[in-house]
């Protein structure tokens, strides 16, 4: 059942990837017979080059911001627990330490911050 809604949902992006790419490539075309448009053509260059969808979906990779806004939130939702304030010198003091935590790196940096402890 869900490898079923998992290949649809892949099918339906892929449509979606194609019909984008077609997209681009009418507006492109109609961008190259007007000679006021040297600004979009230099700005749909930039986006064709570097919104290479179809070639990270085949190196799966993730194509959304799902997974660094679900990090994001979760950060927050720590670091936000009821009672908890953060002046913002502390709260820039502590997410590097957070970080280090979650990591596993946090042994590593303990001295680097505290050396004399």
């Amino acid at each position: 059942m869900w490898r079923c809604c998992i290949l649809t949902s892949l099918s339906r992006q892929r449509r979606g990837l194609t019909k984008i790419e077609g997209q681009a490539k009418q507006i492109a075309k109609r961008l190259a017979q007007h000679s006021q448009s040297e600004q979009l053509r230099t700005e749909a260059r930039y986006f064709h080059e570097r919104m290479q969808y179809r070639d990270f979906e085949s190196a799966h990779l993730p194509i959304g911001s799902g997974i660094v806004e679900s990090g994001a939130k979760q950060a927050k939702q720590r670091l936000c627990a009821l009672g908890m304030r953060w002046s913002r010198a502390g709260l820039e003091n502590m997410l590097p330490l957070r970080a280090a935590l979650m990591s596993g790196t946090f042994d590593q940096l303990w001295p680097r911050i505290c050396p004399r402890l």
